[in-house]
């Protein structure tokens, strides 16, 4: 039996559909630094996200890593490998300590029966994404740098404003490296760029542990602003 996240990411399906999800769905715990999953892996659950953060990544044959997205509760992963019935083409990683809800694909197909509504939550779930517009913009090579990674401080401030557990808007657990991967820049650019921000008292890098802490978001807003 696994905790109501379920249902309220569900919402208004079939009580037996309900019911049979919560039946067969397991709490998972892991570690910071963990994956839910590997890249390459059968599609053979999903995962509701119950506390924590997750970071999907992607690693290319070359070795390289592209971030796309961070997961916090509420939110599912996995989805899109399980209706396409493809392999994972992604590997989340928990930037914190993180519960999650996995769910049978066996048992998601069983419930689907039950109620077909349950698809089409999926399909909205997976129309109002914003990861692909939001990664186009962050990695798009016409916006300077700074603009990029101020868009990224400020999206992530937003993202994190309902989740104390994770951090709060203006203190966030990801590392340099995570926002090198997240825009498509090298590590050493990112650096550069996050000095510049140091510089102008926009952000801290603080230590122990290792994340960013947004001083003055007014001014981060204006670096937006200037571009726009």
């Amino acid at each position: 039996m696994s905790s109501d996240v379920l249902g309220a990411v569900m919402g208004e399906i079939r009580a037996e559909a309900l019911a049979l999800l919560r039946e067969r769905s397991v709490t998972c715990r892991f570690p910071k630094g963990a994956t839910l999953y590997s890249q390459s892996d059968p599609a053979d659950c999903i995962f509701v996200i119950e506390q924590g953060c997750v970071i999907v990544e992607r690693m290319s044959a070359s070795g390289d890593v592209t971030s796309y997205r961070i997961a916090l509760r509420g939110d599912v992963l996995g989805h899109r490998s399980y209706f396409a019935g493809e392999h994972r083409s992604t590997a989340p990683r928990c930037i914190t300590d993180t519960v999650a809800v996995k769910v049978p694909a066996a048992a998601l197909a069983e419930a689907m029966s039950r109620d077909p509504g349950i698809g089409l939550r999926f399909a909205r779930a997976l129309a109002r994404d914003d990861g692909p517009k939001l990664g186009a913009m962050l990695r798009g090579n016409r916006t300077l740098g700074i603009v990029r990674l101020a868009c990224l401080l400020h999206y992530l401030h937003a993202r994190l404003a309902g989740e104390p557990a994770v951090g709060t808007g203006g203190d966030m657990p990801f590392t340099q490296n995570d926002l090198a991967n997240m825009l498509g820049l090298r590590y050493e650019t990112v650096s550069r760029l996050i000095h510049q921000l140091q510089d102008r008292a926009v952000i801290d890098v603080a230590s122990s542990p290792r994340r960013i802490v947004i001083k003055d978001h007014a001014a981060l807003l204006e670096i937006i602003g200037d571009e726009h």
